[in-house]
Order: C-alpha cells, then sequence, then structure tokens
C-alpha cells in the first residue's frame, strides 16, 4: 500500500495551477504581438524540454517514458490538447478587441463589462456549449 502525503498533493497542485496560470498569462500577452500558432509553438518546445528533462532524469531513456500501448489515442490526445491550447489564444485575442472596441464606445472604466457581457449571453443563449447536449439513446 502506498503512502498518502496530502500536503505534498495541495503543494504540488498549488505549484501546478500557479505554473499554467503563468502560462496563460504569458499567452495573453505575446497573442497581442505574435501568430496564435507561434504562441502554441513555443508552449510545445518549453513543455518538451521539461518532458525530456524529467525522463531523462526519471526514467532513464526518453524511449521508455514514451512507450506505450495505445498509440493513437495518444496521437488523439496531443491534438485536442494543441486545439484547446489555439482556441484559448484565440479567445484572449478575441476578449481584448471585444474591449477596445467596447472602451471607444463606453468609458474605458467599463471595459471589462464588455468581457463579462459576451461570457453571460453565451452562456444565456448555450447552456449546454456550442456542441449541445449529448443524445443518449436507451436500449
Amino acid at each position: 500500500m502506498e503512502q498518502t502525503n496530502l500536503r505534498l498533493g495541495v503543494i504540488l497542485m498549488i505549484a501546478t495551477t500557479f505554473v499554467f496560470a503563468m502560462q496563460d498569462g504569458i499567452s495573453r500577452y505575446l497573442a497581442g504581438e505574435y501568430n496564435v500558432f507561434m504562441i502554441v509553438m513555443i508552449r510545445y518546445w518549453f513543455f518538451a524540454a521539461f518532458v525530456i528533462f524529467w525522463a531523462k532524469a526519471n526514467v532513464g531513456s526518453i524511449r521508455k517514458a514514451a512507450s506505450t500501448n495505445q498509440p493513437i489515442i495518444q496521437c488523439l490526445r496531443g491534438i485536442i490538447l494543441a486545439v484547446e491550447i489555439c482556441i484559448m489564444v484565440l479567445g484572449f485575442v478575441l476578449i481584448g478587441l471585444i474591449e477596445t472596441m467596447w472602451s471607444g464606445y463606453v468609458s474605458i472604466e467599463y471595459k471589462d463589462v464588455a468581457a463579462f457581457s459576451v461570457l453571460i449571453i453565451t452562456l444565456i443563449f448555450f447552456p449546454t456549449g456550442f456542441l449541445g447536449k449529448p443524445d443518449i439513446e436507451k436500449v
């Protein structure tokens, strides 16, 4: 039986949340100057460097760390992650454009109202998301 360490788990979750928040903040900042795909490529290069370092240090080789019995599922997971990051960065760009257009008509002090208005309108008209609810068939 493995021993659980609650304090270590909490510290690692806080550290992970901080790292991802920093990545998202830096991505939003860079989205104003660079192409979305360039930002995603930079994020993947940093992630790849981390994975290579971790694989060499803990497993012994990259080949051992990357071996899997389900290569198709692993490739699909990577594609889904890349698309998710592209959509996130595009969303940051669109929120910036919406806030800029909003501040042209309304006082700049209320620019956050624009982003929240878009969020609320989206939640009202698409409460289950853009893809809708899955159809469940009873057999």
